[in-house]
């Protein structure tokens, strides 16, 4: 007799997924220059693989970027701008990465018990410090690059990282002053009236051109009547004169039309410039006819770099 047994088997199989935490998104952190502090806002959006409550918890650091510390700063071509990155919103605990970051120098968060959410916003606070008093940095864009990181709670290992940039543009500018001869800079000092009295030939006037630049600058001559004087109420009647510059003689025969460069400097000026001394002599004055004798300069001041 054929006996005929039956097997039955059951199989429970469990899986639990992998736990990871991803960044993906984080804000830019775009400065704008001014004198005084500047604080920014930024937000990191993070993705859990694994809605388990086992997946929640998750630390967040950040590189030291430029700096060899965590005093962190913007760079360019030799200048900087400090500024830092703050775990907190009153911006008193700097962001740091493992292994010098303690839990206070850290983002910790975690997603909520027993829910399915997937992404989170997490929070840090960039702030820009106020320049030094009187200093001039060089113009443009100034860059620092730090590396954002996520791991599991109390985990040193990366589970995921992103580069952030930071920047901020500093605007290229250049400042004119004409002074009298040996006169510091003045902002507010624009303008020179040379009063030559009774006109003679060879006499001399000057005042010095002071530049203070972030980008290189270059300073030009415009004269409205090509480098003459010219009688007031008969043009016809006009007086030559000379201009020097740093003692090389400057022609401005068609600068009306087409301004002649007279100076020029590269870098960076000190805060009180870079001064260029001018002399205006009077030509010949043989046979012109008695009356007062006028001409206008136009200076303007442009960077170069």
């Amino acid at each position: 007799m054929l006996k005929r047994i039956s097997l039955f088997f059951m199989i429970s199989l469990s899986h639990t997924l992998a736990c990871d935490f991803l960044i993906t998104n984080i804000s830019p952190v775009t400065f704008t220059y001014s004198q005084s502090t500047q604080n920014l806002g930024g937000i990191i959006q993070i993705k859990r693989t694994s809605t388990s409550n086992s997946c929640r918890k998750f630390t967040i650091t950040a590189t030291r970027g430029n700096s060899p510390d965590y005093n962190r700063y913007m760079v360019n071509q030799g200048d900087s701008y400090t500024y830092n990155v703050f775990q907190n919103s009153n911006r008193t605990r700097t962001l740091k990465d493992f292994p010098e970051a303690k839990n206070n120098e850290t983002i910790r968060e975690q997603f909520s018990n027993n829910s399915s959410q997937v992404y989170m916003n997490v929070y840090f606070y960039p702030q820009r410090f106020a320049p030094p008093y009187n200093t001039i940095k060089r113009g443009g864009h100034y860059l620092d690059v730090v590396t954002f990181k996520v791991h599991k709670r109390d985990s040193a290992t990366v589970d995921d990282s992103r580069n952030l940039s930071i920047n901020m543009y500093l605007p290229k500018e250049v400042y004119l002053s004409l002074v009298d001869t040996g006169a510091g800079f003045n902002p507010n000092d624009t303008s020179q009236t040379l009063d030559f009295g009774i006109l003679e030939q060879g006499e001399q006037r000057g005042f010095d051109l002071i530049a203070v630049s972030n980008a290189g600058y270059s300073i030009s001559f415009s004269s409205m009547n090509n480098g003459k004087l010219v009688r007031l109420g008969n043009n016809s009647q006009t007086i030559a004169y000379t201009v020097k510059v740093n003692g090389i003689t400057k022609g401005l025969t068609s600068s009306a039309s087409s301004p002649v460069e007279v100076a020029s400097g590269s870098g960076l000026t000190t805060t009180s410039g870079a001064v260029n001394h001018v002399d205006i002599e009077i030509g010949s004055v043989s046979g012109k006819q008695a009356g007062n004798y006028r001409d206008y300069i136009t200076v303007t001041a442009t960077t170069t770099e």
